[in-house]
């Protein structure tokens, strides 16, 4: 199952050796989903919840470079070709197929390991953050609040995702000005409740019910409600 770590998916009949790979996947902090034949493995692949696919090409129903041509129909994700065939067309042919890396069979893990993080980073955060009824795409920098994509400055946008990937920390006003509105011309501390004010009549939410909440005398934080209720996904 995958959670907040990224994920890999691994296409492969031996259940054993998917168990081998599984716990040493998950040794590495990575999650896992599996899938047995090539039918099971594209409706893994279209609920698109997985980094990168390690698939063996001898499946029982389908061939693996048949799941790799599905696959590419659907997303550019990386994909590793783990096989116990020694024929170097089927390499040509996997990397045609716009197959990322190639293994033989006896797997070596040190090289496994090196590959895998040569395409996904395992302490890398998901780029989507969700809390409530609120979306942070933080690379594509939008924001959606009940569905509704929100008009934001870049300072405004910069300034809730900072929020939105602290860990409840609290930030002062001069801490916001530096890390955020660096190039204001305003210099003045109340440039910051200025912004938030704006930030606020956006979303159109009581304060109680307002993503920043104030801290008296110190500054702002992300209100607890939303902070409890974070989980981030991947694109």
């Amino acid at each position: 199952m995958c959670s907040k770590r990224p994920c890999v998916l691994i296409i492969e009949d031996d259940a054993n050796l998917v168990l081998i790979i599984s716990n040493f996947l998950k040794s590495l902090h990575f999650d896992v989903l599996y899938a047995y034949n090539g039918k099971d493995a594209i409706e893994e692949v279209l609920k698109n919840k997985y980094q990168l696919a390690i698939i063996d090409l001898g499946l029982p129903d389908m061939s693996g470079f048949q799941v790799v041509e599905k696959i590419r129909e659907i997303n550019n994700k990386p994909i590793i070709i783990i096989t116990g065939s020694k024929e170097e067309n089927d390499e040509i042919k996997a990397f045609k197929s716009l197959v990322n890396l190639y293994h033989y069979k006896t797997l070596n893990y040190e090289i496994l390991e090196a590959q895998i993080k040569s395409l996904i980073n395992p302490n890398l955060k998901g780029n989507i953050i969700k809390t409530l009824d609120i979306y942070i795409d933080t690379s594509r920098r939008i924001i959606k609040n009940k569905n509704k994509v929100l008009d934001l400055t870049k300072t405004e946008t910069d300034f809730l995702i900072m929020l939105a990937e602290s860990k409840g920390e609290i930030f002062t006003r001069e801490q916001i000005i530096s890390n955020v509105l660096n190039n204001f011309n305003d210099p003045s501390i109340y440039c910051v409740d200025t912004m938030v004010s704006r930030i606020r009549k956006k979303f159109k939410s009581p304060l109680e019910k307002s993503l920043i909440k104030t801290v008296n005398g110190i500054g702002y934080t992300i209100n607890p409600i939303y902070f409890e209720n974070i989980r981030r996904e991947y694109s």
